[in-house]
C-alpha cells in the first residue's frame, strides 16, 4: 500500500500475524524513511522497546493506552517528522552536483569535490536560487 498511497503516519502492532511487526517495521522504514511509525503493543520490556526504536519506530506505546494519549503521540510524531527542513541546511542536487550545506560537502557523480570557502558560498548561493531571475534572498 505504501507504494500506491500517501499516509501521514503508521500505527503498527508488533504482534501482528504474518511477517510480524518487527519485519514490517524494517520494510516500511526501507520504503518510507520519513514516515512516522508508532508501535503499539502489549510488550513492555525494555529490549522490545529498544529494538523497535533502533529499527526506526518514532514512538512506542504499550497497551492499554488512552485514545487521547495516542492521538497526542500521533500528532507529535507527524509534526516532528513532517516539519519543514530549513532551506539553508537542506541538501541541494542539480544534475550531477550535490551540495550539503550542513556538512559543507560538495559531490559530483558521488565523488567529493574540494572548494574553497568562498567558492562553496558562491555555489550554494547559485544552487539554492536555481531558476530564479534574481539572486538576492528577497526575490
Amino acid at each position: 500500500m505504501l507504494s500506491t498511497a500517501i499516509f501521514d503516519a503508521v500505527l503498527l502492532d508488533i504482534n501482528m500475524p504474518g511477517i510480524g511487526g518487527i519485519e514490517a517495521l524494517r520494510r516500511i522504514r526501507a520504503i518510507a524513511p520519513r514516515l512516522p511509525i508508532i508501535v503499539l503493543t502489549v510488550r513492555d520490556g525494555e529490549a522490545e522497546k529498544v529494538k523497535a526504536l533502533e529499527l526506526g519506530a518514532d514512538d512506542y506505546v504499550t497497551k492499554p493506552f488512552s485514545t487521547r494519549e495516542l492521538i497526542a503521540r500521533v500528532r507529535t510524531a507527524v509534526r516532528r517528522v513532517w516539519a519543514p527542513i530549513r532551506v539553508e541546511t537542506a541538501p541541494i542536487e542539480i544534475g550531477e552536483i550535490r551540495i550539503d550545506p550542513a556538512k559543507r560537502e560538495i559531490t559530483r557523480r558521488g565523488r567529493a569535490v574540494h572548494f574553497t570557502h568562498k567558492e562553496f558560498l558562491v555555489l550554494h548561493c547559485l544552487m539554492s536560487r536555481a531558476g530564479r531571475w534574481c539572486l538576492t534572498p528577497s526575490c
